[in-house]
């Protein structure tokens, strides 16, 4: 079954590359670092200035409007997938990565008076090597 791509493109990313080989300290002063095996399983750090909610024609929250910006159609997303289900993260450099959300979703609050529209949040997702 081909993975889901994450739609929400609208956001700024942050790539965090984990710790993989720590100094072994010998005798004398020496240290050694061994070099890992296989690539490195980086962290997105996603960052929305804001997104929204959306109604339908009848009053109803919709999640097929302006899909890059819909916080329920995220919500969704976050619901089906959890911290389990791999995705692909289309990143403008690295391509499609596999991807899985690395905490769970908090929905971010809404801004006063705002029409359903969500302070800036951020979201993080792990890479998955296979």
């Amino acid at each position: 079954m081909a993975k889901e791509l994450f739609p929400f493109t609208i956001h700024t990313c942050e790539v965090e590359y984990p710790e993989r080989s720590a100094p072994i300290k010998l005798g004398g002063g020496w240290t050694h670092t061994q070099k890992p095996v296989g690539p490195p399983a980086r962290l997105f750090t996603l960052t929305f200035e804001a997104m929204k909610y959306y109604l339908d024609d009848n009053g109803a929250v919709d999640d097929s409007q302006s899909i890059e910006t819909n916080l329920f159609a995220l919500d969704k997303f976050y619901q089906k997938h959890e911290l389990h289900e791999h995705f692909l993260y289309d990143h403008y450099l690295y391509g499609q990565v596999v991807v899985i959300f690395h905490k769970p979703f908090k929905t971010p609050k809404l801004l006063a008076g705002g029409d359903g529209v969500s302070q800036g949040f951020q979201v993080q997702l792990q890479e998955i090597r296979t």
